[in-house]
């Protein structure tokens, strides 16, 4: 279901080149899914309700960079007039990136979301630059991980 809907929302804002004000409720309701709901996603299939941990590292796949790379792309206006949007964006980005329950794809994937945040937002996220850098502690769970 998930993976219909975000692959949906890319086609949708790449074809348009912009992001409609209808389609900031869907960004606003994917930071809230993966703050607040229990719902299983792997890769796209919706199976049954899990913890916020497994939520976290499970919902962040390849079906929704995509989309999170096109607002960027394509409504970085509106990340960079509104610090709520940019608090979000880079909250997605830290919560992954520090889940647990990560694997090697899934920092490729944060990676990917940190290069369009600081692409896209040149200038505007340097107050929460600090949080898209890799820390020490996070660069020493990725190279557990990848052993």
């Amino acid at each position: 279901m998930f993976d219909n809907a975000y692959e949906l929302v890319d086609s949708t804002t790449f074809k348009l080149r912009r992001i409609s004000p209808n389609l900031w409720q869907i960004f606003e309701l994917t930071y809230k899914a993966l703050k607040t709901h229990a719902i299983n996603w792997i890769e796209g299939q919706c199976d049954m309700p899990v913890s916020l941990p497994q939520l976290t590292a499970r919902a962040f796949k390849i079906e929704m960079i995509p989309t999170l790379d096109n607002f960027l792309s394509y409504g970085s206006d509106v990340f960079k007039s509104r610090a709520d949007y940019r608090n979000m964006i880079v909250d997605i980005y830290t919560t992954v990136l520090t889940s647990d329950n990560l694997g090697e794809n899934d920092f490729i994937n944060g990676s990917k979301l940190a290069d369009s945040i600081l692409l896209n937002l040149r200038g505007h996220v340097d107050d929460v630059s600090g949080s898209v850098r890799t820390s020490r502690t996070e660069t020493d769970r990725m190279d557990s991980t990848c052993k």
